[in-house]
This record gives structure tokens, sequence and C-alpha cells, in this order.
């Protein structure tokens, strides 16, 4: 199995760093690849149209060139992000609006129907339903894609501690093991 697992958090050693690393461990024996988005140079779509009337991936020339690719590859993308005012990270936000070249020309999706992802979103908050808004827009924006979804809030992970992701990591484990 291919698994991707993607750090949408703009901090360097933050909740969803440490999510990934233990994640990454737990993939140990698949083909996995980490990718922090705060370690790559990117932009955001240029509206520039070439993904629709062109052949292939996107054509801006930065970082993303060669990520996006490997999102078609991938049997499972693990993508986590923090809450920012009940929405993903603004980096995550930029990654995913670059998603529009992930169709062909029709507005197919380019994924293959078995592809799944898998959503954390990770909030200082200790009521989950402030993070459901935004689980509920992951689903319609990447069930629009074809990819089999599943999300979840991991509340009460402040930014200064990482007792709320290690209380719900066998919650998050269970729940991977159960989605695939």
């Amino acid at each position: 199995m291919k698994v991707l697992i993607i750090n949408g958090s703009p901090r360097s050693g933050g909740n969803c760093a440490w999510l990934s690393e233990q994640l990454a461990e737990k993939y140990s024996g698949e083909d996995c690849e980490v990718i922090a988005l705060r370690e790559l140079k990117f932009s955001n779509c240029g509206g520039c149209e070439n993904c629709r009337t062109g052949e292939g991936i996107c054509e801006t020339e930065d970082d993303l060139k060669a990520v996006l690719p490997k999102l078609l590859e991938a049997d499972l993308i693990i993508l986590s992000s923090p809450n920012y005012y009940a929405a993903v990270s603004g980096i995550c936000k930029t990654f995913i609006d670059r998603w529009v070249c992930l169709k062909k020309r029709a507005g197919v999706p380019q994924f293959r129907p078995e592809q799944k992802l898998f959503f954390i979103f990770v909030q200082g908050a200790g009521n989950r339903g402030h993070g459901e808004p935004a689980v509920e827009w992951a689903k319609k924006v990447f069930s629009h894609y074809g990819l089999r979804f599943y999300g979840m809030v991991v509340p009460n992970c402040a930014a200064d501690s990482r007792d709320g992701i290690r209380l719900k990591m066998d919650e998050i484990r269970m729940s991977l093991s159960m989605f695939l």
C-alpha cells in the first residue's frame, strides 16, 4: 500500500507534526512518505486554466509540481490540519485549492475509485463541535474528487501541549484501521 501523510500545519514541531511522525511509524512497513507543507515553496492557484485546456497536472513551477502526482499514486492520503477559526490552516487551504488540476478536461477526477483520504482536524477547543463544520466541508471537497473519505476532529490539542493528541492516538489508529 502506498501511503502519503500530509502535515497541513504552518508550525514546525506542533501537534500535526507529531501526529505525522506517529502515523509514519504505523505505516513504516508500507511505501510511506510524509510531506510537511510548511517546508514547501508553492503559490496559490493562478487561475491560468492550463489544467483545463492542457494535458496532465498543474504547470506552475513550484514544489507542488512534484507533490500533486503523488496524490494520484497514493492508496491512502492522510491529511492533518490545525483548526484556524473553524477552517483548515491557510497553507492547507492553498494546497487544496491547487487540486483543481487533478480533474480531466471534462471535470472527471483523476483519482482511482479505491483511493481514500483520512482527514484529521486538530484543535485546542475541547468541544468537537467546533471543528465539525470544517470536517463536513472537507468531506464535500474530497468526495467531489471521488475519494473515499473519513474525517475526525481531535479536541484538546492546545498548541503548547501533546497531552490531547497522545490521548487520542489510539482512537486515530483504530479509526484508520477500520477505514481501511
